[in-house]
Order: structure tokens, then sequence, then C-alpha cells
């Protein structure tokens, strides 16, 4: 595979897998895509009533001692607005929003249990 100039090999069946069981131990957690052979991963997750985050801005989220630091707020998918918001620190959430993140798999159960309040 090195002579035909392939720089990194995908396992798919770990891929999968992974994806599985995110699904089964978190259904709350949206895995939408995985990048650079599963380095990193781009995650939804809904905002359900009663979350502690609803009128929290990403800033005060982000400082929360739990939140890791290796996840990244990208963007909040506002269904009744039908609009998509780039985050920026004084974003608000709100009950209902779809928050995009970006993390390594390892430390989105940590971000989904502030984000949600529901622990595994």
């Amino acid at each position: 595979y090195m002579l035909a100039g392939v720089n990194i090999i995908i396992r798919t069946v770990d891929l999968v897998i992974n994806q599985m069981l995110m699904e089964l131990e978190n259904p709350e957690v949206r895995n939408i895509t995985t990048l650079r052979g599963g380095k990193a991963q781009i995650y939804a997750i809904r905002i359900p009533p009663g979350s502690s985050v609803i009128d929290r801005s990403v800033a005060d989220i982000t400082k929360m001692k739990d939140f890791p630091d290796q996840c990244v707020f990208m963007g909040v998918y506002r269904d009744e607005a039908n609009d998509f918001v780039i985050t920026r620190g004084d974003t608000m959430l709100a009950e209902g929003d779809m928050v995009f993140l970006i993390s390594k798999s390892e430390f989105i159960d940590s971000a989904a249990v502030i984000l949600t309040g529901h622990r595994r």
C-alpha cells in the first residue's frame, strides 16, 4: 500500500463498531462524521427539556469543571427558526437546540452528560 501512495489506513470495522456502541450507550449523541480515520468526530447532541445548560452561553459551558478541553462547539441548529448558527462564546443555548461539536471520541461522553444531564 505504501508504493501506491496510501499514507493512512482506515479501519472501517472499528469505525462501525464504535458507531454502534455510541448509538446503544448514548442515544442522545449522534456521530455525524469521522475525521482522519477516527482521530476526531463531529457529533450532534439535542439539548433536552430541563438541561442545566439552557440559557447559558457556550463560554460558560466550556469553563465548567467537567467540560472536556478536547471538545469544541461548532454550531447550533435551531428547528423553530430553521437556522444554523456558528457558535461564539456569547451564543446562548436553548431547549431543543441541536448542538454540533468536534471531539475525540473519548471526550464526548463527558460533554454529553453536561449538555443533556443524562448519565450512562
